[in-house]
């Protein structure tokens, strides 16, 4: 078994080969920024996250990261607040694509973690809805496993 701090170290590392090679793209840079969390370089994920603000309007995976950066920063209100408005949005991308189990597996991973805000039973609903859209989907089976 790799050692999680090794592991995420290497996220690191691809995250920000990515993005200085292709610095214009928003997925590259959305990586860099969950990396940074999960490496707790707080300042470093703010600065990504408001680059990403500029150039997108505050749709679910936005919303998402500054969820976790507030969480990570200790502001648990801020980061509810937010999550809140997350899950609004993914609702709202759902409903626009109500076939697309992405939407449904974004708005539980909102639910799912950090662990200390974390609400399995919304989190599960969503994994399930996902499953529904996409039974094959192992990562959604894993995903619902997270929440026992």
């Amino acid at each position: 078994r790799v050692d999680s701090s090794v592991a995420r170290q290497g996220v690191l590392e691809f995250t920000t080969q990515e993005l200085a090679a292709y610095p214009d793209n928003p997925f590259a840079r959305i990586r860099a920024v969950r990396a940074l969390i999960g490496e707790g370089r707080l300042k470093e994920a703010r600065e990504g996250l408001d680059l990403l603000a500029v150039a997108w309007p505050p749709i679910a995976i936005l919303l998402e990261l500054r969820f976790r950066l507030l969480a990570a920063e200790g502001r648990k209100d801020e980061a509810i607040a937010m999550r809140d408005s997350a899950v609004k949005s993914a609702a709202l991308a759902a409903s626009l694509e109500p076939l697309n189990p992405r939407h449904r597996m974004q708005a539980g991973r909102l639910w799912l973690d950090p662990p200390e805000l974390a609400d399995r039973a919304k989190a599960r609903a969503q994994f399930e809805a996902a499953l529904a859209l996409d039974p094959a989907s192992e990562e959604i089976r894993a995903l619902i496993k997270r929440t026992e």
